[in-house]
């Protein structure tokens, strides 16, 4: 019986120190990308608005994502991904000029906003990994689809 009260114990206490850990990680994570394109903001927007013609870039796996566009203006479009299994996550583009310059900075971003549950902090430590090099592949994908 003192061995089983111990395992409690000591469960109940592993658990109440790895949920006070993970309140020191952040509640929102941004992973962005960005790549400087010789070519116009329209042109950009006119892969990006259209998800359907998401698959000739992006290489950030959707499936069965729906997409709902919360802001679009002439520098950024911010649309809301929705995928039945997971909670909403924003992924914004921006268009970022600057005068005398010969090419645009293109940059990729998506928000995530964490609960307070340690696997859903401890589980973001891999997100960078996870969509950061699809993300610059889209980007590059992007790129080479605005060449041709």
């Amino acid at each position: 019986m003192k061995f089983v009260k111990l395992a409690l114990i000591s469960i109940v206490l592993l658990a109440i120190t790895i949920t006070l850990i993970s309140f020191f990680f952040p509640s929102h994570i941004r992973i962005s990308r960005a790549t400087n394109m010789k070519t116009i903001p329209d042109s950009i927007w006119y892969y990006v608005d259209d998800p359907s013609r998401w698959d000739q870039w992006n290489t950030v796996r959707l499936a069965s994502t729906s997409v709902n566009w919360k802001e679009k203006n002439s520098n950024e479009h911010i649309a809301e991904l929705q995928n039945k299994d997971h909670r909403p996550v924003l992924s914004g583009w921006k268009c970022i000029s600057m005068p005398q310059a010969d090419s645009i900075t293109v940059q990729w971003y998506i928000d995530f906003k964490l609960r307070w549950y340690p696997w859903e902090k401890f589980g973001s430590l891999v997100y960078e990994k996870v969509y950061g090099a699809p993300m610059e592949q889209g980007l590059n994908n992007l790129k080479s689809v605005l060449k041709h």
